[in-house]
């Protein structure tokens, strides 16, 4: 539990992951408690808290590890759409340079990933034998992932 203690705010990082964080919980209209409960059962960040969940947004405490992960999934789903992702990527944002460092591309956007997040939902919820669209979707999604294409 050592995430749990305080650390010493530094650097611009800090203070932009607390300032979206608090931006996502006045658009989601979410309170803290409601956030800590959905960064535990929705983002498996057990030590989550209302107590954390403020310190992080104020930027008094820096969160680590996996509550750093946790709370930028949060903020991706409940927060407002941040224009410079939206537009290829923030290069502060230290997430979208691990994305590109690990990838070699551009960090989608929220309207991206949104839309990848569908089809990928589409095909895994899509009953075997694939109807011919499904195989499209399926084919397309692959080819603009950057997927092998599979053998027929």
């Amino acid at each position: 539990m050592a995430e749990n203690k305080a650390a010493p705010r530094t650097g611009t990082d800090t203070s932009h992951l607390a300032a979206r964080l608090t931006a996502a919980l006045h658009f989601s209209r979410h309170s803290e408690r409601v956030c800590a409960q959905t960064l535990r059962e929705r983002f498996g960040l057990a030590y989550a808290s209302q107590s954390n969940v403020s310190r992080w947004a104020s930027g008094r405490v820096t969160p680590k590890g996996p509550a750093t992960t946790a709370i930028v999934a949060y903020i991706r789903e409940y927060g407002p759409p941040d224009p410079e992702v939206e537009n290829g990527g923030d290069a502060a944002d230290p997430i979208v340079q691990l994305e590109r460092q690990l990838t070699g591309e551009p960090s989608l956007g929220a309207r991206q990933r949104s839309f990848v997040d569908a089809l990928i939902s589409r095909i895994g919820h899509a009953t075997e034998p694939f109807t011919a669209e499904d195989l499209r979707v399926a084919s397309w999604l692959s080819e603009v992932l950057g997927f092998p294409k599979p053998l027929r």
